[in-house]
């Protein structure tokens, strides 16, 4: 994965898994890397990242594309 970048971060599991379903329905291959800690219910900080990540190349597209849907908030990088 030493090609790939981090298009934008989120806090739940729930929304990343939107924001790759979004992007895959757009044509960008894209990978979900949490960094959450399972052994607790609730996490906080840096054990609470998850990054969505997609191939360097797509970046640009990724970013644009997540920005299309919500114009009031772009995505956390």
């Amino acid at each position: 994965m030493s090609d790939w970048v981090v298009a934008c971060t989120t806090n739940t599991e729930q929304e990343a898994e939107m924001i790759k379903a979004n992007l895959e329905g757009a044509g960008i291959e894209v990978c979900v890397l949490p960094q959450q800690d399972r052994m607790y219910v609730t996490t906080v900080g840096d054990l609470a990242v998850i990054q969505v990540m997609v191939p360097a190349e797509s970046l640009a597209d990724a970013r644009a594309y997540l920005q299309s849907l919500e114009p009031g908030e772009p995505p956390t990088v």
